[in-house]
């Protein structure tokens, strides 16, 4: 084992915040980090193994990369920042992107379907596809629907169908769409102060890269951890309420609120585990 740094650059600048995946040869994950505000992440590695790497980060383009035989040192990676093209037509939503399998490998092509949601009565100008097929070559797709609307996609790289809600916007990243991440979360505690045997509670509010926030966001995209539950113990409900109670124990303990990996059935998590905050609270 040794010390790897990984270093995120677009146009010369640092990225910072960027989740990096380190996958091993058969697409498990070892480990993840962020890296800081000199784009840096730091992992622990075996030289000599074989890695893919993928970094997420909500305003550039990271593209996979693979590593054969590891040697110990600093990676340069380079981001580009996402730029979509924009729909003529107010009412329509230009989805652009690429499709991935699993380890964020690009598909050399594939052929999916879609499908109006059920009890989408449409407007004039709807599209409803039905059976039409939209090849995406390379990986590469692009394709314009009615937004505010959703669709149902059919023989995705990773599930026989799923809903996927198209915003009202000009243009949409289609990884936004079809694996949406919480980009925002709002209502988090800088810190709390209890004591023994209390509880408490606060209301988050989550923003996906989809667009939807608040209650249109389903239950099941974040989950809570803490760090020492002889300390606290901490839950959350379907409305994003989370409850703290306190123990007999006093002390410091640490309250994670993470990407679940059951959101949306489990079907797909662009990152498999993603920190969106975390804060102490202290038992006195």
């Amino acid at each position: 084992m040794g010390v790897v740094k990984f270093s995120i650059m677009a146009a010369g600048a640092p990225v910072a915040n960027t989740t990096v995946t380190i996958l091993d040869s058969n697409g498990d994950v070892d480990s993840i980090s962020v890296t800081d505000a000199l784009g840096l992440c730091i992992f622990d590695l075996v030289a000599g193994n074989d890695y893919y790497i993928t970094a997420s980060h909500a305003d550039y383009v990271i593209e996979t990369y693979k590593v054969l035989a590891l040697e110990l040192g600093i990676y340069d990676i380079v981001a580009t920042l996402k730029t979509l093209k924009v729909s003529d037509d107010p009412d329509y939503c230009l989805v652009q992107g690429a499709f991935t399998d699993l380890q964020n490998i690009h598909l050399t092509s594939w052929t999916f379907n879609i499908e109006a949601a059920e009890g989408y009565v449409g407007t004039d100008k709807s599209i409803f596809y039905g059976d039409t097929v939209i090849t995406a070559d390379e990986g590469k797709v692009e394709f314009s629907l009615v937004g505010g609307v959703s669709y149902i996609f059919k023989n995705l790289p990773f599930c026989e169908s799923k809903v996927v809600y198209i915003p009202p916007t000009r243009s949409a990243s289609l990884t936004d769409l079809v694996a949406p991440i919480v980009t925002q979360l709002e209502g988090v505690p800088a810190a709390l102060v209890m004591g023994v045997g209390e509880s408490t509670s606060f209301t988050v509010t989550p923003t996906l890269s989809n667009t939807l926030t608040g209650s249109d966001v389903d239950a099941g995209w974040i989950a809570v951890e803490v760090s020492d539950s002889n300390i606290i113990t901490a839950n959350i409900s379907d409305t994003y309420e989370v409850t703290v109670t306190s123990g007999s124990e006093l002390g410091v303990a640490t309250i994670s609120l993470v990407a679940t990996l059951d959101a949306d059935n489990g079907i797909y998590t662009r990152v498999p585990k993603r920190i969106y905050a975390s804060f102490n609270i202290t038992i006195e």
